[in-house]
């Protein structure tokens, strides 16, 4: 008999019917069962909510379906719940505010109802929180995939109404998890979301790879995603990123796996003078290089690709050492710009021993000493550029 109620609902006397409505919901939430299958049959006729209808009160019924759903996430009826209450904001029985609920209601029942939440997740312009973005992923067989599609789909929706920040923040979610993939896609949900990221995908790996705030391994996962897209990417994508990359501390996985990218990445500089530009991007990465080894492998790395003529750039890079001259001289004994540079460099590192004296000094130096603070000499940072020698 109910499931012709609610179409004459709103022909029915207003007080009973109100009276009706709100009593047989609140009496149903002890039995799941029976609480979702009213739904089911109530979610396009729910009424508005009005004066003569007293006792109804949506708001109430909706907050009361919200806990029964979340009580009971794995059972048929509450999807049945949760489309109720999807229908009664589209309809604006309650307010629009509640959205976020009927949300992340559809965040609890994902992982039982995959197919019927897909359709909850892609009807409003509204996200939940990063970590519940991220926990989709948890709830998904990867080597199923129709539960993959499905998650791209979820995740592909989500992305196009997100802020960058929200981006980051998601990322560094699934980031912070174990990967989760295939055999053959070890990481495969991380890549489900970087491959929805659709044009903000090279702009958000470039930001997290050389950003702050991640881990060596979870900076090797960003990498990871960036070789497996290198043919589409312009060779100022790792003109920008290869110096900042290798000047970062405690990163040798990450440094390592750009390493074994060298081929894939020359082959994005195909001609002489881009060679040249890769070649002098190298050399700032291995002026910037913390690590001798990596010093090592990226001055064996502008021998391999013969940008050699590079090497006459470092009279104009700052921060050269000794040191340095004496590996590239290593890898490239016949340059005349090392043995130009050589002198330069020697002068530099003398003079920067000076100043590390004189700051030593001055730490040491009591406040009577007599040497007044106007008459201090000020020490300015010495560059190799700003040393000349006869050439």
């Amino acid at each position: 008999m109910f499931p012709a109620i609610p179409r004459l609902i709103k022909n029915g006397p207003p007080a009973p019917t109100g009276s009706m409505l709100q009593t047989l919901f609140t009496s149903a939430q002890s039995n799941p069962t029976v609480f979702g299958w009213l739904h089911a049959q109530m979610a396009e006729y729910w009424p508005l909510q009005k004066e003569e209808l007293n006792p109804y009160n949506p708001q109430q019924l909706f907050n009361i379906a919200r806990d029964i759903a979340k009580q009971h996430p794995n059972t048929e009826q509450a999807y049945s719940i949760l489309s109720s209450m999807r229908e009664m904001v589209q309809r604006n029985i309650v307010g629009n505010e509640q959205v976020a609920q009927v949300i992340e209601t559809a965040c609890d029942l994902w992982q039982y109802h995959q197919e019927q939440t897909l359709h909850t997740f892609q009807s409003f312009q509204q996200i939940p929180n990063p970590s519940l973005i991220a926990v989709l992923m948890d709830h998904i067989n990867p080597e199923e995939r129709d539960e993959s599609n499905r998650l791209s789909k979820v995740w592909s929706h989500m992305a196009g109404i997100m802020t960058e920040d929200q981006r980051i923040a998601v990322t560094k979610e699934i980031l912070g998890k174990t990967p989760k993939g295939t055999e053959q896609e070890p990481d495969l949900c991380l890549q489900l979301w970087m491959d929805v990221q659709q044009e903000h995908k090279v702009d958000l790996l470039r930001g997290l790879v050389t950003g702050e705030g991640l881990n060596d391994d979870q900076r090797k996962r960003i990498w990871l995603q960036i070789g497996r897209i290198v043919p589409e990417l312009e060779m100022e994508f790792f003109i920008g990123i290869l110096p900042e990359i290798f000047k970062i501390q405690d990163a040798p996985e990450t440094v390592r796996s750009v390493l074994e990218a060298e081929q894939e990445i020359n082959e994005i500089f195909p001609q002489i003078s881009d060679r040249y530009k890769l070649g002098s991007t190298l050399l700032k990465a291995f002026i910037s290089s913390p690590s001798q080894e990596t010093k090592n492998k990226l001055a064996a790395w502008i021998n391999n690709i013969d940008a050699t003529s590079v090497l006459g750039d470092l009279k104009s890079m700052e921060g050269t050492t000794e040191e340095d001259v004496e590996i590239l001289k290593k890898h490239f004994p016949k340059s005349k710009h090392l043995d130009k540079i050589k002198v330069k460099a020697s002068r530099l590192t003398n003079l920067l021993a000076k100043t590390d004296r004189w700051k030593n000094l001055q730490q040491v130096l009591p406040q009577n000493s007599g040497v007044h603070p106007k008459k201090e000499r000020q020490m300015k940072p010495i560059t190799i550029s700003h040393i000349g020698c006869h050439q």
